[in-house]
């Protein structure tokens, strides 16, 4: 909850500044901002540019993430978190995003192009990975 919470007040700050809606990369900045105004609760694994954003939900008890410092447990867990997320987001219409690995962790691969995508619309799919990731974390236990 304290990664949702981060991002409420980030978008109170944020978002005003953010009226370009459109595939110029507002949206995928607006997206970047969000992730690292997160309190770690997400970490940007590659910085890519433009529209593409790597990145991955991170644990509370692994914040910050320090991907050397994983255990192989811990690695082997959050490896296999993206894409069931990925999965469940996929079958219940919530969005189509893809995840990658990146440095041997499946990461989050959110691809920002449609002009019609709003700062509602980022703010919607992070709230749903960081609430799918923090089910999925609990029940893998």
């Amino acid at each position: 909850m304290a990664t949702l919470y981060a991002l409420q007040l980030a978008r109170r700050r944020l978002q005003p500044d953010l009226v370009t809606v459109g595939a110029d990369g507002a949206m995928a900045d607006f997206a970047r901002l969000l992730i690292s105004a997160s309190d770690d609760g997400f970490a940007t694994i590659a910085d890519t540019g433009f529209t593409n954003i790597v990145f991955a939900w991170v644990p509370p008890e692994l914040r910050p993430l320090d991907l050397g410092s994983l255990s192989e447990a811990d690695r082997s867990r959050l490896h296999r978190l993206a894409p069931r997320v990925k999965a469940r987001m996929q079958s219940e219409g919530t969005a189509l995003l893809g995840f990658q690995p990146v440095h041997g962790l499946n990461t989050f691969r959110l691809l920002v192009m449609n002009p019609t995508v709003g700062p509602h619309d980022v703010e919607a799919v992070l709230d749903h990975i960081a609430r799918y990731s923090a089910e999925d974390w609990a029940q893998s236990a």
